[in-house]
C-alpha cells in the first residue's frame, strides 16, 4: 500500500487531520483483518474504495446479499463462531446443497484461519 498508495494515503491524512501513520492505522483497523494461517491481509476491495471515497465502509460487506448465508445459518443453530475447530472433510466440501455452514463462511471470507493444528499419530 505505501508503495503504491503513499500520495493518496498523504492527501487523505492531511484532509482529515491526521497523520500519515495515524491514518495508516485506522486502515488496519478497518481493512487488514482477513487472515490466512495466522498473516493478516488486506482487503484490496476495501482498501481501493476507501482510498477513492475517503470515508471508511464496510466495502465487501455491501457487494453481495448475505440473505442466503442466513437462511443456510437459520437452518441449522451454529452461531458461536469464535473457536470453531475445521477439519479437512468440511473445509473440502464443496456440493452447495450439503455445505457445512462452517465451510461456506469459510470460502465466502466471513471466517478465517487462525492457526492450522497437526494431528499427531500415536502407535
Amino acid at each position: 500500500m505505501e508503495h503504491y498508495f503513499s500520495g493518496r494515503i498523504t492527501e487523505i491524512a492531511q484532509n482529515q487531520g491526521l497523520s500519515y501513520q495515524e491514518l495508516r492505522q485506522q486502515v488496519r483497523l478497518w481493512y487488514n483483518g482477513y487472515s490466512w494461517l495466522g498473516e493478516k491481509v488486506y482487503n484490496p476491495f476495501s482498501v481501493l474504495n476507501y482510498l477513492k471515497s475517503a470515508d471508511f465502509d464496510n466495502f465487501w460487506f455491501e457487494t453481495g446479499s448475505p440473505s442466503f448465508l442466513i437462511k443456510i445459518l437459520n437452518k441449522n443453530v451454529e452461531y458461536d463462531f469464535e473457536d470453531v475447530e475445521a477439519d479437512n472433510v468440511m473445509m473440502n466440501s464443496f456440493q452447495i446443497e450439503n455445505l457445512h455452514p462452517i465451510t461456506l463462511l469459510f470460502q465466502t471470507g466471513y471466517l478465517t484461519i487462525k492457526k492450522r493444528m497437526i494431528p499427531t499419530i500415536s502407535y
